[in-house]
């Protein structure tokens, strides 16, 4: 069985990896050219905040790029984004064993795959930002299984890594911080890992200075209808788009909540606040924005769909 498990979980990892790539894009640069490209612009700081923070992964391509083997830049992203794609797989699957039986857990890592081909099919072609977002989604999915194993140096190690990936782990920390007091991990554990995210957060925005303001809120215009008129029509398709793929995860997530496991129900309110920041400072429109919300909801949505069927309503 778990042999089965695996081979499946690999296949639909390389499915996913090339669901959307392509060999070269629109302005005539090779895939490994745009790559090394974007990486480069990322680590000068050309792109502004908050990419000019997000330095793991093009400090990888940059890396491998030096050393220079025979294989592409391209083909080394394409094999280390299927590598993060069966990380996913493995995480959520080992997440959802807490809760739920192998089957289900199983369903459940499908249901994210169906999700997660949507939101990588956004953006033609494999980009640095696709990277980045992928490997975003594992390890937050880490985070969560090591606090829920109490694996206190896993944990830190995730959150160090995670926060030079991308900001996104700060925003579960409260979630964490009171689940690991309401499990009884020891105090200081829970202090050194709320900080050590906090001072990541701060530490790269001290070291890597950046004119550019933190937060621009004139993206709310593509979010928000009748802001700006002239994008009316656009923003009404974003926010159908939006509740299309986010809606019925929502609607599933917290149908029944008060009766789900404690963490399940932190991750799920934790999803309001992560919804309503990216209305001022993103685009709704970027199915790929909402990836965080594959950890957030998914577990709830499953462990209800199970209650559901169980009980034959």
């Amino acid at each position: 069985m778990r042999n089965v498990i695996a081979i499946c979980f690999l296949l639909m990892a390389i499915l996913l990896g090339g669901i959307d790539d392509y060999s070269a894009i629109a302005n005539g640069m090779s895939k490994s050219e745009e790559l090394l490209f974007h990486s480069q612009k990322f680590i000068e700081g050309s792109y502004g905040q908050p990419y000019c923070y997000r330095l793991l992964m093009p400090s990888i391509l940059i890396g491998y790029n030096s050393l220079s083997i025979g294989l592409s830049i391209h083909h080394f992203a394409f094999i280390f984004e299927v590598l993060m794609l069966l990380g996913c797989q493995w995480a959520m699957f080992r997440l959802l064993r807490h809760y739920v039986p192998k089957m289900s857990a199983l369903m459940g890592v499908l249901l994210m795959n169906v999700i997660l081909g949507y939101m990588l099919n956004h953006i033609a072609g494999m980009t640095l930002v696709e990277l980045i977002d992928i490997f975003n989604l594992l390890v937050l999915l880490v985070m969560l299984i090591t606090v829920i194993e109490k694996r206190f140096y896993w944990l830190i190690f995730a959150l160090g890594i995670g926060m030079l990936n991308r900001e996104t782990p700060l925003i579960i920390l409260p979630a964490i911080g009171y689940f690991m007091y309401k499990i009884q991990w020891n105090r200081r554990q829970i202090i050194l890992v709320m900080m050590s995210g906090v001072f990541a957060f701060v530490g790269l925005r001290w070291f890597i200075s950046s004119t550019e303001v933190p937060f621009q809120l004139d993206k709310m215009a593509y979010n928000i209808p009748f802001l700006d008129m002239s994008l009316t029509s656009f923003v009404i398709k974003s926010n159908i788009r939006f509740l299309l793929l986010v809606g019925p995860l929502l609607f599933l997530a917290f149908w029944k909540l008060k009766e789900l496991p404690l963490f399940i129900r932190l991750l799920v309110y934790t999803s309001i606040p992560f919804i309503i920041l990216h209305y001022f400072v993103g685009t709704i429109m970027e199915a790929r924005l909402w990836m965080p919300l594959i950890v957030l909801l998914l577990p709830a949505v499953v462990l209800n769909l199970r209650s559901f069927l169980d009980r034959g309503c």
